[in-house]
């Protein structure tokens, strides 16, 4: 547990409304909980608990995330937050549109590796189409997403308010905002991602 928070730096190469071109970064094999984040990012191997707010950062839980608990503050603004089973907070994203991704249903991990290796591949596609290693990756991508079962607890719980520019993504299912929406809980429901009442 950190007493206090936790805060990247931004420099003169940073943009104050965007975040760090950087990211500082903790890493724990269990629960991670601290006041605050801003500008990092943090993987724990179990939940993600914060007491105020989250800004321009990376959180990915093997479990569950909760920013604002019973403070009743609780705002993840800009970045992204990957989960296994829940995100709760108060409000997501800001008026002013800030890009903020939720992701839940899916092991992170296996999520973050899915993602690298589709890096991966579109480089070596733009560097070379006939390159030999496009079908091991290829097969291990495919691999992986065999193993990105949706979760059945996957839910996203919104306490006060979503703002336009958040997305919601339930496995790979998806919802965009592009207007203000009140409380509720994005699940899966009959294929789509859906706010439901609390």
């Amino acid at each position: 547990m950190l007493l206090g928070g936790f805060k990247g730096a931004l420099d003169d190469e940073d943009d104050a409304d965007h975040g760090p071109s950087h990211e500082y970064t903790i890493r724990c094999g269990g629960t991670f909980h601290s006041r605050f984040v801003e500008y990092a990012h943090v993987e724990a191997g179990g939940d993600i608990m914060i007491d105020d707010h989250a800004m321009f950062s990376t959180l990915v839980a093997a479990n569950n995330v909760v920013v604002g608990g019973s403070s009743g503050k609780g705002q993840i603004v800009g970045g992204s937050v990957t989960a296994l089973g829940r995100v709760t907070a108060t409000k997501y994203g800001a008026t002013s549109g800030a890009k903020t991704l939720v992701q839940v249903g899916l092991d992170p991990r296996h999520q973050l590796h899915c993602d690298h290796l589709e890096s991966e591949i579109a480089k070596l596609q733009a560097a070379d189409p006939e390159a030999t290693d496009l079908v091991r990756l290829r097969e291990q991508i495919a691999v992986l997403r065999a193993k990105l079962a949706i979760a059945d607890h996957a839910c996203v719980s919104v306490g006060r308010t979503i703002y336009p520019g958040t997305q919601i993504r339930i496995g790979a299912k998806r919802w965009s905002s592009v207007d203000e929406h009140t409380s509720g809980v994005f699940r899966v429901v009959d294929g789509e991602v859906m706010l439901c009442p609390q």
